[in-house]
């Protein structure tokens, strides 16, 4: 159907072929033969067809035909979206929906939605706003929605309105990458009882437990599923750093915050520095130590908590756990807390760590191997230092695959009665610090390495991260089969003193 403002321009419309008008310019002509059609044939009527971005008419013979006015009628392609559907009662919720992408008018006018042309076509699924100039889309998605479809039509500047499009959304994996669900490859998580689960609610009498390979232990949370800010697990053990990391943001954010020590002054204190623009924090990591005196215990363990003088770790501000954490301000790609990790780890400033081109690496251990809730990134020097027992020194010393159209590189080393293995891409990167974290997106190449290395079982192994500094560029591998303690400086600092061994950040008392 034509729009008023179209039906106004017959006057200066083309006739047909056999017709007793020309063209009205050359672009009427070219525009009216678009789309693989023909030239108009006697007895045709006044038609409109429309192709891929494409506009044309048919014309029954000395008649007028809107082909130039017809050309801004929009193309609305149809889209495919995906929606992360989480384990467990809690659904995908609100999801923005973008769908102008690949939709055009032919004369290179703006598209937009038709303002009240968006409807759900799934039962469940509601239309909650929707930004027409943006092209974006919000609805509402339930719990274990199977599919979901959405029609729209697209308009042109003009006021062209083109044929209904489609954006059709199906759910991603439903459990995010890198969380271990129950699978052959999976030490599964179970309700269990944790004997020493020291929880707000303590009237749970099992938690969500994520079992460590080593017998006996386990990963007790209120609620493992989600973070550190829940309340039911706001007196879990396993949050423990989350409050340190809380504490140390304080203490930087004071009217008069302390300056930023160098790599080495301060070695009884475990703050190093506060980004408000990259929104973390980086400090020195504690490790249990049942020799020290005085400090502040363990819950879990009775051990001390103590400093180890190499081992920092960076904590976002926000609460997340890690890599199974599918929130933007966590995983996103725009994050910035890899880049503060290497910048930190080069650099010999104040905050920084100074670790220069020494053998050191950037990693986050995998949700089956981690031993806290918060996410926290490691970042300390590799020990041993040898690559045939250190898979981080094997990955240095390796040729990999620097082309990611291609399978990335799969290395392994045998520790005990463990494998460690890493699926690795080399980024070439001559500046120093490496100034191409960002844009590589770490969080995103990770899970694209764990999904070509793990295959049809991505969804059911559990997979760490680390980022390798290398002459020339760095390294970015998925990390299966051991944690920072097997790879990492984790040495204490062995002093009675007990400044050494309490988990206070401001400084320690």
């Amino acid at each position: 159907m034509l729009t008023f403002q179209q039906l106004l321009c017959l006057r200066y419309l083309i006739r047909s072929r056999h017709g007793s008008a020309a063209a009205s310019s050359s672009s009427d002509v070219s525009i009216a033969t678009h789309g693989g059609g023909s030239w108009l044939q006697p007895g045709d009527a006044c038609s409109l067809k429309r192709t891929s971005g494409q506009a044309w008419a048919r014309c029954r013979p000395g008649s007028f035909c809107a082909c130039s006015c017809l050309a801004s009628i929009p193309v609305g392609a149809n889209d495919t979206f995906a929606f992360v559907d989480p384990e467990g009662a809690q659904g995908p919720g609100t999801v923005s929906v973008s769908v102008l992408g690949n939709d055009a008018s032919p004369d290179g006018s703006p598209v937009s939605i038709a303002p009240g042309s968006v409807e759900s076509l799934s039962p469940g699924v509601t239309v909650t706003s929707v930004d027409e100039a943006a092209g974006i889309i919000n609805v509402d998605i339930p719990n274990d929605t199977p599919s979901v479809l959405l029609r729209y039509v697209v308009a042109s500047s003009g006021g062209g309105l083109g044929a209904p499009a489609y954006a059709v959304g199906t759910p991603s994996v439903k459990y995010p990458a890198g969380a271990c669900v129950a699978g052959d490859k999976c030490i599964g998580r179970l309700p269990i009882s944790c004997n020493n689960l020291k929880c707000a609610y303590t009237q749970k009498s099992a938690c969500a437990a994520l079992a460590y390979p080593k017998s006996g232990q386990s990963y007790c949370m209120a609620s493992f599923r989600s973070n550190c800010a829940d309340p039911d697990n706001a007196g879990c053990d396993r949050c423990a750093i989350y409050k340190i990391m809380q504490a140390c943001k304080a203490f930087f954010t004071t009217t008069n915050p302390p300056a930023f020590p160098k790599p080495a002054e301060k070695p009884t204190q475990a703050y190093r520095y506060y980004s408000k623009t990259g929104n973390y924090v980086v400090v020195r990591s504690l490790n249990g130590d049942k020799s020290a005196t005085g400090g502040q215990l363990n819950p879990e363990t009775g051990s001390n908590l103590c400093i180890m003088p190499q081992h920092y770790i960076l904590m976002p501000t926000a609460a997340c756990t890690g890599v199974d954490d599918n929130s933007a301000q966590c995983t996103g790609s725009s994050v910035t807390y890899w880049e503060g990790a290497v910048r930190h780890g080069y650099l010999s400033g104040p905050g920084d760590l100074g670790f220069g081109n020494s053998d050191w690496a950037v990693m986050i251990n995998a949700p089956d191997e981690r031993g806290q809730h918060q996410m926290h990134i490691h970042v300390a020097p590799i020990v041993p230092a040898d690559a045939t027992k250190n898979i981080l020194m094997a990955a240095r010393a390796a040729q990999l695959q620097t082309d990611r159209n291609k399978p990335p590189t799969v290395l392994s080393v045998t520790s005990g009665s463990r494998t460690h293995t890493v699926a690795a891409y080399f980024i070439a990167d001559n500046a120093l610090p490496p100034t191409t974290v960002v844009q590589t997106d770490v969080w995103g190449l990770a899970a694209r390495i764990h999904a070509q290395y793990a295959g049809a079982n991505a969804n059911q192994q559990s997979y760490g991260v680390a980022l390798i500094p290398k002459k020339g560029g760095y390294i970015v591998a998925a990390a299966y089969g051991f944690s920072d303690v097997q790879v990492l400086d984790t040495a204490i600092q062995n002093n009675p003193r007990k400044d050494y061994c309490q988990a206070a950040c401001a400084p320690f008392k």
